[in-house]
């Protein structure tokens, strides 16, 4: 089982946050870091701005070495796919791989 994790949820009280986290990895349960930079969306300015480049490449790789997974937001069309799926990252969200939805009716999908 895999949980999202908030920057903001995660700082607004770290060392209890940490706590139940180890509490939780003991039940099998595994963490990533939602969210990362948000208020800016770096994946925006990947193909209008090269400098954005390697500001998510450093991202991907950083949360590999520290292992966490990355959920990478704001993902617009098939070439930021394409550049994230092929720097490693396999996780993200954006309208075209699916808007969002009223709970019913993902359940009902």
């Amino acid at each position: 089982m895999k949980g999202g994790l908030t920057e903001s949820a995660f700082a607004e009280d770290t060392l209890e946050s940490t706590e139940r986290m180890h509490e939780l990895r003991a039940y099998g349960i595994c963490f990533s870091l939602d969210e990362v930079g948000t208020g800016h969306s770096f994946m925006r300015d990947v193909g209008t701005n090269p400098e954005s480049v390697p500001v998510v490449e450093a991202i991907i790789l950083l949360t590999g070495k520290l292992k966490l997974d990355i959920v990478v937001e704001g993902v617009e069309d098939e070439a930021q796919r394409s550049f994230l799926i092929h720097g490693g990252c396999f996780s993200m969200q954006g309208f075209p791989l699916g808007r969002p939805l009223p709970i019913a009716e993902f359940e009902r999908l």
